[in-house]
């Protein structure tokens, strides 16, 4: 069943300037969507009391089920919201409802400043997360008038582990063995810097960074040369390597 996902936000500045930023996301995936404001205001499906939840003090954001007919039907998050400064940011917070693999997320921004007919910026990007029932993937959304979105996944190690399981359900990675030693190994560096103890005239946190940084090299090395039981799909890759330098760039 194909499901569409739109978020539309126009966003006033408050100063001389007006701007009217629309940011839109769309995916073939069946999801729930929650939009977090710079204020923490939450509107949309929230995993955390699994309902859906209205904190923003915008009357126009709403959150609503839209069924086109048959067994198609989008989640819409739309309105107007007010926005103090700039840079934007926000953030998305996706909840899976099924096993799903081979997702695109597309968000797109168009920007228009105030009297203008036309867009003086409009970019997109697309965002690939493997989710099973009830995972949750957050993306940091940061916006530079005139410049560019970026979308950044927010990782901690137990998210890492989570994806690692999801994608041996899609057979995305492979085998047995091969995934019990990753988990093993996430545990065994997170156990240690917990200790806080230097170790070979390392602080816990660079050699931590140390250890993450092999341990992706072991799982570039699978995804380059897979040997005919341990593997690692495109897919897999590239969701676990985000994680990894999420995980090594905020230690």
């Amino acid at each position: 069943m194909k499901k569409l996902f739109f978020i539309t936000v126009l966003a006033m500045m408050t100063s001389v300037h007006c701007y009217a930023v629309s940011i839109g996301a769309y995916s073939n995936m069946s999801a729930n969507f929650m939009l977090v404001e710079q204020t923490g205001q939450r509107t949309g499906y929230d995993p955390g009391v699994r309902g859906v939840v209205f904190e923003s003090n915008s009357p126009t954001l709403t959150y609503y089920i839209n069924a086109l007919g048959g067994d198609e039907t989008s989640y819409m998050l739309q309105g107007k919201l007010p926005v103090e400064m700039m840079p934007l940011n926000m953030k998305l917070v996706v909840t899976g409802m099924q096993l799903t693999a081979n997702n695109k997320i597309v968000f797109t921004l168009r920007e228009n400043k105030s009297g203008l007919k036309y867009p003086q910026n409009s970019v997109y990007m697309i965002l690939t997360p493997i989710l099973d029932v009830g995972q949750v993937v957050t993306y940091n959304l940061a916006y530079t008038p005139l410049k560019s979105i970026i979308a950044t996944k927010i990782a901690v190690p137990t998210d890492l582990i989570a994806d690692i399981t999801t994608a041996q359900k899609l057979n995305l990675i492979g085998n047995t063995k091969f995934i019990a030693e990753l988990t093993k190994e996430i545990n065994e560096i997170e156990s240690e810097k917990a200790k806080g103890k230097a170790d070979d005239g390392l602080t816990p946190a660079q050699k931590a960074k140390k250890e993450y940084t092999e341990l992706l090299s072991e799982i570039t090395e699978k995804y380059n040369k897979p040997e005919s039981d341990e593997f690692v799909k495109q897919e897999a890759y590239t969701v676990l390597r985000e994680d990894i330098e999420y995980i090594i760039g905020h230690m």
